[in-house]
């Protein structure tokens, strides 16, 4: 098949795409090409992360660390990527943030990029993250995983069950120019303005505009920065093809049980403000041209963690009830449990539960699945002055096991 610019080869009768001939290049698809002559080098994902990257011979010469998609690059064939760390997970996106990636050749240069045009069929929401790109050269279209979720997000069927989902479209976008040789983000600022989302975010008055989806019946949700939880429309929304629907003002009452009495952190899914460590110094991981950020490093051991809030109260009210807003921007394989001064008490005030399989701590992330807890409890647990409310994460199997807090919030009686 060919347009004019690309001759696209598929395969006889399984119909897979096995060569892409562009711009003088035989089969941008080649796969038994020399690593030393495979052609893309050079990766984008983002405004920010972009690199020349490690090649497989170099993963396979390096050394595995405490999981097999982390690799201590030893002895790479670019000796400026050496004691590099090289791990796929570093290069994952927000669904929101998944319009374009790829590589960028040199020789000649050319681009090769996936976009996503249209988001509706991926899982989880804006804010949930999975793989785009990584050594190979290897892009990807990721249409289901249960990456930085678990099997919360895992298809599942009963026996006979009947199922249908409309996955994609998916754009393969080649370009080259060649001033790209010098600057390879050429090809990239390219690439970028060809895709859009399906999500979408309101305007300054909070007015905002879904369109172009599959007639069906849906159901609505909205999540505001600096609030927590989720707004869910009452009702279900049904469309139909060329409808028009209006749903009026739309009202989200965050939960409050109370006046704040105090707060930690800053309730947008992340764990951004929290501590995150750095890697030990041994371990490189790529610094990218506009990376600013900067962090201490810790002292790289694990166990069952418990946290203290110490905080003082004027005035206690023991006939009432106060709330701990505990909101973690993810978790896996832990449990946290809560005590109110008495960090020895046998039975928790409240638990978690064993919950969460995002693996955001190995992969490098800063948010996985959202949970939100509202814990109720009387003012007889607590005395006027200084309280300390306990925060114990009790499984401490591996080093990948915990959670991230997104925001806490201690509030007082009902007024």
């Amino acid at each position: 098949m060919t347009n004019g610019f690309t001759n696209v080869t598929l395969s006889k009768p399984d119909g897979n795409v096995i060569g892409i001939s562009y711009g003088g290049i035989e089969n941008l698809l080649e796969t038994k090409n020399a690593e030393t002559n495979r052609g893309f080098h050079y990766m984008a994902v983002s405004d920010e992360r972009q690199r020349v990257m490690p090649t497989e011979v170099d993963r396979k010469t390096g050394q595995v660390l405490d999981y097999k998609e982390a690799v201590f690059l030893t002895n790479p064939t670019n000796p400026n990527l050496k004691g590099e760390v090289d791990d796929k997970y570093f290069y994952a996106n927000n669904n929101e943030d998944d319009k374009v990636y790829g590589w960028v050749g040199a020789n000649p240069p050319v681009g090769f990029w996936m976009i996503n045009p249209s988001n509706e069929f991926r899982t989880a929401g804006p804010i949930r993250q999975d793989l785009t790109t990584h050594v190979g050269p290897t892009v990807l279209s990721v249409f289901v995983s249960t990456h930085y979720a678990g099997e919360d997000l895992a298809i599942k069927f009963q026996h006979g069950e009947p199922w249908k989902k409309v996955i994609g479209p998916v754009f393969v976008y080649i370009n080259s120019d060649p001033s790209a040789k010098a600057n390879p983000s050429i090809l990239w600022n390219d690439a970028k303005k060809r895709g859009y989302q399906f999500w979408t975010k309101t305007n300054s008055s909070g007015n905002f505009i879904i369109e172009n989806i599959i007639p069906g019946k849906y159901n609505l949700y909205a999540t505001v920065p600096g609030y927590i939880g989720d707004y869910r429309y009452t009702s279900d929304v049904q469309v139909t093809p060329g409808s028009n629907i209006e749903l009026g003002s739309l009202v989200y009452k965050p939960p409050r049980n109370g006046a704040t009495l105090w707060e930690i952190g800053v309730p947008d899914r992340t764990a951004s403000e929290f501590f995150i460590p750095s890697p030990p110094p041994q371990y490189k991981v790529h610094k990218y041209q506009n990376d600013t950020e900067s962090k201490n490093v810790g002292n790289n051991t694990y166990k069952a963690t418990t946290w203290k809030i110490i905080f003082n109260l004027a005035n206690v009210d023991n006939a009432s009830n106060y709330t701990l807003q505990l909101a973690l921007a993810a978790a896996h394989e832990a449990e946290l449990q809560v005590r109110v001064n008495d960090e020895k008490a046998r039975e928790p005030r409240f638990t978690t539960g064993f919950i969460g399989g995002s693996n955001a701590i190995a992969r490098h992330g800063i948010h996985g699945l959202y949970f939100l807890y509202s814990i109720g409890f009387q003012g007889n647990l607590l005395v006027k002055g200084t309280n300390t409310i306990f925060l114990t994460q009790i499984v401490s199997l591996s080093p990948f096991q915990g959670v991230m807090y997104d925001y806490l919030r201690l509030e007082g009686p009902h007024q």
